[in-house]
Formats: structure tokens, C-alpha cells, sequence
């Protein structure tokens, strides 16, 4: 027996491939568990952003008809609230000034474009957007039945039966959508009181 033999060719190439294939299957590991651990990292952004924008549309009147005065008569009561058709801001009309909660309908931001009440941009300390990857879309509707269906899209198709309905609950329902895909959903009731 010769205790100075070496590996052969086959033996060495046979080895590399082995060990490839182990390397890439821990890497493909590592991989998605780094994913996964940002994932909570995510969520909790994701629910930040969520309920900061949900208290910022909360915070306005229910309709533009409504008066700020509280002995005034509330829209419904002698004049009409918003039509659906007229859900989202009025022309000329900037997220700064909005003020009432169907201003919001159908906005719609992502990563560097996400801002503020004031249309400022979230940046973070190091300057970098602070929802990068992120997105936010909200959508507001009558629900006077708050049973989460518009009551003016009955058949759920995006598409309003009229576009002429009023009502006195407005459910207001804002998505984000995290970098990694999921989309984690807020909605909250703002009543014609």
C-alpha cells in the first residue's frame, strides 16, 4: 500500500461537485430565511403606514357637503352627501387641503412617491425613501349596511351600479402592499354623525 497516493481526477471532480451542489442548497436556504425574516420587519412598516394614513382620512369630515358647524343640518338632511361619481378630490384640489374622507378615494403611492399629509416625502435618516419597495392604494365607499360591500357595487365588479347613491356610512379601506408582495389591509367606518 502506497501512503503517499493522491486523489485522482475523478475523485477531485466528483468531490466538486458534491460540494456544490451542498453550498447551493445552503445558500438557496439562507436565502429565503433572510426573506422570511424580514417579513416581520414588513409587516410591522406595513401596519405603521396603515394606521397612520387611516387616522389622517378619519380625521376629516364625512363629506364636503357637511358643514364644520355642528348645528348645521348634516349632508342628507336637506341637501345631498356626495354622489359616488364624485368620490376623490376635486379639481385642483391637493392631499394637503383635502377635507373630507372621500378626497382619498382611490389614491394610489409607491416607494420614493409615498408622502404625508402635506405631500412631503417619507425619508429616512440615512435618506433613503422609508417605504421603498412599498405601495399603498385606499378606496372609500357607502356601506350603510356595513356588511364591507359597496352598496353601489352590488355585484363587486368595480364598477358603481349608478354612480348616483348617497349614504350615511362610508367604509373606507386602505391596502398595502409590503416588498416581499403581501398586501395587508386596514379598514375603518366613518359615520354621517
Amino acid at each position: 500500500m502506497n501512503a503517499n497516493r493522491g486523489f485522482t481526477l475523478l475523485e477531485t471532480v466528483i468531490g466538486m461537485v458534491i460540494f456544490a451542489i451542498v453550498l447551493a442548497t445552503s445558500v438557496q436556504l439562507i436565502a429565503e430565511q433572510s426573506k422570511k425574516s424580514l417579513e416581520p420587519i414588513w409587516q410591522t412598516r406595513a401596519a405603521e403606514l396603515g394606521r397612520a394614513l387611516l387616522s389622517e382620512i378619519n380625521s376629516k369630515k364625512f363629506d364636503v357637503r357637511s358643514s364644520s358647524n355642528p348645528d348645521d343640518p348634516r349632508c342628507n338632511e336637506g341637501n345631498r352627501c356626495s354622489y359616488t361619481s364624485e368620490f376623490g378630490p376635486g379639481s385642483g384640489e391637493v392631499r394637503a387641503n383635502w377635507d373630507d374622507v372621500d378626497d382619498y378615494h382611490l389614491l394610489s403611492q409607491s416607494g420614493a412617491g409615498i408622502t404625508d399629509s402635506r405631500g412631503v416625502a417619507l425619508i429616512a435618516p440615512d435618506g433613503s425613501p422609508l417605504y421603498q419597495g412599498f405601495s399603498l392604494f385606499v378606496r372609500v365607499h357607502y356601506d350603510d349596511n356595513t356588511d364591507g360591500i359597496d352598496d353601489d357595487d352590488t355585484n363587486q365588479d368595480g364598477v358603481y351600479d349608478t354612480g348616483t347613491y348617497t349614504g350615511n356610512i362610508k367604509r373606507i379601506v386602505v391596502f398595502i402592499t409590503t416588498p416581499g408582495g403581501d398586501t395587508v389591509v386596514f379598514s375603518a367606518y366613518k359615520w354621517n354623525i
